[in-house]
């Protein structure tokens, strides 16, 4: 009775935490190979992964494509007829250019389809070299490490033929089990093997969205090689160098699951070798070594992507993904090249807009220099994170600026109150005034630049009060009054422009504005910092 009970419990222990995961990973070591070789050719050619190229056809999306890639490219050539008649001296031809790109551009939008068939398909002779036949072997390796070896009732061969049947565990080998091994062995079991299988799901995730964008930079490929009339064959390049980088990607997660394979199997022999060390002691190991391989299965992966300026990591390459789709509108030129350059230049109109700019600047320059292999990964991801910092000490700074103008305000409007109050006293109605002077509140709500106009403004009723002055020898009251209401008014919007800045001083940056600078100084008798 009690052998029922216990029977029952290993049961519902065993089959959850181990069988489970375990089937769950023999599957899942099979979708790697069908997904990184099967999806990608019949989502590009329709071709099953035994089929013949006789049985490819081009996906319908790409062939409308190509047709609008067409009208695209007879637009762009148009366009380049038209810059002659703006051309400089030392420019090259652009119908000259647009001819020579013309050319090129046909041939690669002919030969596109071929072309990936053949790098498709000689990708896949790798993976399936790469793969072999043991790509459902992970599992049972694993299963194998659960054996204790110490155990002689059970044969190496009936703990196999358990593997074989499913890993189902037949009552019979579980009477043969020493006390607490069954305990030990959906435990331990169940931890190695659910551990294992997390990486191997995210793993898989990855895979996928690689494979999705291998197939978005194919079905945008027409707009690329239509807008290489007129960028001289740039954006083809950088084409070719991120589908490139997609499939090292697809085939970097195929090498880490080959690699993990072999370093499970090879490990598993030397942890057998030991045979002064307990059970929990080699369960402990098989643990530290199965788990900690299959996470760092994915390091592998980031360090062969790294070398094309890829990522395995499942959270970038979702980012990675949404990038891709917007930037690739720009990259294929027209309309959406246009609205790329709109968004920029709307982003540069504000504080933060400039800020965005300046982070997407930066972490675009760090991608590149990746790419080139000029830094590490781990200085792109510094860089990044720096990118990142940066901006939100920007916006911290905006928000900071924005209480203190806020704080302004409502000091200038208070100053008010009190001008315009008769039961104050003299004395404090003149501070206020003082302190008001030169301002109007519609200068807490001008832009920067408009605030320098307004300085501007100041600046041509003195400069003309001055001609006056030299002219005449003297000027009256009235004309001295407005004089200095203006110097007055130009110092007080300066405070305002620098306390827009964040408290940084805004220095000259033409000629004519640093002469300004210096007339002011003199009239004001100030010193910039």
């Amino acid at each position: 009775m009690w052998n029922w009970i216990t029977w029952g419990i290993f049961i519902l222990g065993y089959v959850p935490l181990v069988r489970l995961p375990l089937v769950f990973l023999e599957g899942v070591s099979s979708i790697f190979q069908l997904l990184a070789i099967g999806l990608p050719q019949y989502l590009l050619f329709g071709i099953p992964i035994d089929g013949k190229f006789s049985d490819a056809t081009l996906p319908y999306l790409f062939i409308r494509l190509s047709i609008i890639s067409i009208l695209v490219f007879v637009i762009l050539f148009v366009i380049s007829l038209i810059r002659v008649h703006f051309q400089k001296e030392n420019e090259e031809n652009p119908i000259k250019i647009a001819m020579k790109n013309s050319l090129t551009g046909t041939v690669w939008l002919i030969s596109i389809p071929l072309i990936l068939f053949i790098a498709t398909t000689i990708f896949n002779i790798l993976l399936t070299l790469i793969s072999g036949d043991a790509s459902d072997s992970i599992s049972k390796t694993i299963f194998a490490s659960l054996r204790n070896h110490r155990n002689n009732d059970i044969s190496v061969s009936e703990w196999e033929k358990i593997a074989n049947n499913g890993f189902n565990f037949e009552r019979s080998t579980f009477n043969k089990l020493a006390n607490q091994e069954g305990l030990i062995l959906v435990l331990m079991g169940g931890l190695i093997s659910i551990s294992t299988l997390i990486p191997f799901l995210l793993g898989i995730l990855t895979l996928v969205q690689k494979i999705f964008q291998q197939f978005f930079l194919f079905i945008i490929s027409p707009f690329i090689a239509s807008a290489s009339v007129s960028d001289n064959g740039k954006r083809m390049k950088q084409f070719q160098e991120m589908y490139a980088a997609k499939s090292f990607a697809i085939i970097g997660i195929i090498i880490s699951l080959q690699l993990f394979g072999v370093f499970v199997s090879r490990a598993q022999g030397w942890v057998f070798g030991l045979n002064n060390i307990s059970i929990i002691v080699r369960f402990l190991l098989l643990f530290a070594i199965i788990t900690g391989g299959a996470v760092a299965s994915m390091g592998i992966t980031n360090e062969i992507t790294a070398f094309v300026g890829e990522s395995a990591s499942v959270r970038e390459t979702l980012g990675e993904t949404k990038n891709l789709i917007s930037s690739t509108v720009a990259l294929s030129g027209g309309a959406g090249a246009i609205g790329a350059f709109a968004k920029k230049a709307i982003n540069s109109t504000t504080k933060k807009g400039r800020l965005r700019n300046k982070r997407n600047e930066e972490i675009k320059l760090a991608k590149q220099k990746l790419k080139k292999g000029h830094i590490t990964r781990s200085d792109y991801q510094n860089a990044t994170v720096g990118a990142q910092y940066s901006y939100k000490q920007g916006l911290n700074d905006i928000k900071t600026e924005k209480l203190a103008l806020k704080a302004a305000k409502q000091n200038f409007l208070d100053n008010e109150e009190i001008i315009n109050s008769n039961e104050l006293e003299s004395s404090e109605r003149l501070s206020a005034f003082k302190q008001n002077e030169g301002l109007s509140k519609k200068d807490f709500s001008r832009n920067e630049s408009s605030l320098i106009r307004q300085q501007n403004k100041a600046y041509k009723e003195v400069k003309k009060i001055n001609k006056l002055e030299k002219g005449t020898g003297q000027l009256s009251d009235e004309s001295e009054w407005l004089r200095s209401k203006n110097l007055t008014r130009i110092k007080k919007l300066q405070g305002l422009i620098d306390q827009k800045n964040s408290g940084k001083i805004t220095k000259a940056t033409n000629k004519s504005k640093i002469q300004f600078d210096k007339e002011i100084q003199d009239q004001l008798g100030l010193k910039k910092k």
